[in-house]
């Protein structure tokens, strides 16, 4: 199972709740999503993003950029370095703490959430409606997918 998140834009009021993060329990690392900004459609949506190319889900366009970066894991993370070894060379990629709490997931203070190596950091990204770099991201405590 996997958590969602919320996005808005301080400046223009252009949002999207329910984001799908991670995978589903019966899905495997190629069925990974993240929310992607899609320069095509001007949306942000959750698109598979161990596919190459990674696509936009809702128009099919290549022009995405994933939100937030590539972090390595910490060892503030929720997570034994054993176990997260382990998945990791198995191909199933970092496991994330079940807790519906996202906040928990993060190493550092400014960090809003984390799946795996990936990151969702507390500051502004590029608005895909307005361009403006005031998009953030909130996350849905208990509101899981599968």
């Amino acid at each position: 199972m996997g958590p969602t998140i919320n996005v808005e834009c301080g400046d223009c009021g252009y949002a999207e709740d329910g984001l799908a993060v991670g995978r589903g329990m019966a899905g495997d690392r190629d069925d990974e999503v993240w929310p992607v900004s899609c320069a095509q459609c001007k949306a942000v949506v959750s698109s598979k993003i161990n596919r190459t190319p990674v696509v936009c889900a809702k128009c099919g366009s290549p022009d995405v950029t994933a939100l937030g970066r590539v972090a390595p894991w910490s060892p503030a993370d929720p997570v034994s370095l054993a176990d997260y070894t382990r998945r990791r060379r198995s191909g199933r990629g970092a496991p994330p703490s079940l807790d519906p709490n996202a906040k928990l997931h993060a190493s550092t203070a400014n960090e809003k959430f984390r799946w795996g190596d990936r990151v969702i950091k507390d500051e502004p990204y590029r608005c895909p409606r307005c361009g403006a770099p005031e998009l953030r991201a909130a996350t849905r405590p208990g509101l899981l997918f599968d």
